[in-house]
């Protein structure tokens, strides 16, 4: 992975400019106190997929494009502290047993950085207009677990709003290159049109009929594929290509490697795989 930090820090130098402030218009104020130590509470982010709004509230910013799923990865390492739970879109309540219903990320702590529960919480919307949700949540009386004791007080606003992650295409520029970032470019757009354009005929046998349905499944995939993609190599072979390439989502890279056939003379996406590492 050392040969992928140095490449991104000389091919991305301009790239990772990406800006933390996007999330600037969420906030909160609080605080976190696990077996007597206290951490105030910044920063907002709010994550919507089928129905449930994933909340996190943490003491430092966290990049767009790390929200929700590395977000314990950076609690793993001590990166940030808070927690994490869900809300439904429809009723505004929490959720109980969800995946993210955990207060995780809490403390660099070597044997652990989860406490697995949100305990006695208890969540007060106080404002839920358009993509607004300004709440408070806060235990009613201090909780403990696995011998570990916490409470929390903190009020939060979030905007709701799907935002779009940015796409950073570079590298080689020959054609299969070219069909490959059209077909990354449709899949953060949400174009389920441009998606199947640039799709292999195997693979569109395995797409949905449905057009919500479809939408559905880009969307999840839009939440693991890398936004940043460097392609190092095309070898290309009568009508198949072989494109070797390295990804950046966060602070996490991959390497990636795909199949692009020429059908109907245009290129297409075939089967491709993607190795996840990290910086």
């Amino acid at each position: 992975m050392n040969s992928y930090k140095s490449l991104f820090l000389t091919i991305f130098i301009t790239i990772l400019l990406i800006s933390v402030n996007a999330f600037a218009e969420n906030s909160a104020k609080g605080t976190l106190t696990v077996d007597g130590d206290t951490t105030e509470i910044k920063h907002a982010y709010a994550d919507i997929y089928e129905g449930d709004i994933t909340i996190i509230l943490v003491d430092n910013p966290i990049k767009k494009e790390m929200v929700p799923d590395s977000v314990y990865s950076l609690g793993e390492k001590g990166k940030i502290k808070g927690i994490v739970f869900v809300v439904s879109e429809g009723t505004k309540k929490l959720m109980s047993g969800g995946l993210y219903n955990l207060i995780n990320a809490v403390h660099s702590h070597p044997k652990w950085n989860k406490l697995g529960t949100i305990g006695n919480g208890v969540l007060e919307v106080t404002k839920s207009e358009g993509d607004v949700l300004s709440a408070k949540i806060k235990t009613p009386s201090e909780n403990e677990v696995d011998g570990h004791k916490f409470n929390y007080d903190i009020s939060f606003s979030v905007s709701l709003k799907k935002e779009k992650l940015e796409l950073q295409m570079s590298g080689k520029s020959d054609e299969p290159s070219k069909a490959f970032g059209e077909w990354v470019k449709a899949l953060f757009e949400g174009d389920p049109e441009g998606y199947k354009k640039y799709a292999s005929k195997e693979l569109l046998q395995m797409l949905p009929e449905d057009v919500e349905e479809l939408k559905a499944g880009m969307e999840f995939q839009q939440s693991f594929m890398p936004n940043m993609i460097y392609i190092e190599s095309s070898e290309i072979s009568g009508n198949k290509a072989e494109l070797k390439a390295v990804g950046k989502r966060g602070e996490e890279i991959s390497s990636g490697s795909i199949t692009m056939l020429k059908e109907d003379g245009v290129w297409k996406v075939g089967e491709q795989s993607w190795e996840s590492g990290e910086l």
